[in-house]
């Protein structure tokens, strides 16, 4: 049903329903991950420089509905999974410059069928609330209003 919770108008407009039907509370993307430590000094970037000997047997990938067990620390890239552009871990997200990488924004609502609107309307406020997104897991807000992550 629609709503439009505090920050809606702050919310880039190709995550949001102008009429409050949705709005994305995040934006995801896929890409592959690499260890640091793993790969040694060589960063790969773009799908392109997977290519070659270099990475042969050091590659796990999976359906994306699996990616949280692509990785698991066996092998030093993981292919078809979501990760942080802003993370301090030694795994570390590919995306390289000027290459393009899979996103979308997380669609939310508020269901007719809830069983309590109320609590799912607070959810969405919390969503996009400025404590919320500061502290999301990969850095990528939809509201205008936050900074970008370089």
């Amino acid at each position: 049903m629609p709503y439009r919770p505090a920050g809606f108008s702050k919310v880039y407009d190709a995550f949001k329903d102008p009429q409050g039907a949705r709005v994305a509370t995040g934006a995801i993307a896929f890409s592959f991950m690499y260890d640091s430590a793993t790969a040694g000094g060589t960063k790969p970037l773009t799908p392109l420089d997977l290519v070659g000997p270099k990475w042969k047997g050091k590659i796990a990938s999976s359906y994306p509905h699996n990616d949280d067990a692509v990785f698991g620390g066996q092998k030093a890239i993981g292919v078809g999974t979501a990760g942080s552009a802003v993370s301090t871990s030694p795994v570390k997200f590919a995306i390289g410059a000027g290459h393009p990488f899979m996103a979308w924004g997380q669609r939310t609502a508020v269901l007719k069928q809830a069983k309590n609107s109320t609590a799912a309307r607070l959810f969405l406020n919390w969503q996009l609330s400025a404590e919320m997104r500061n502290g999301s897991f990969n850095g990528w807000s939809v509201p205008t209003s936050l900074p970008r992550p370089d």
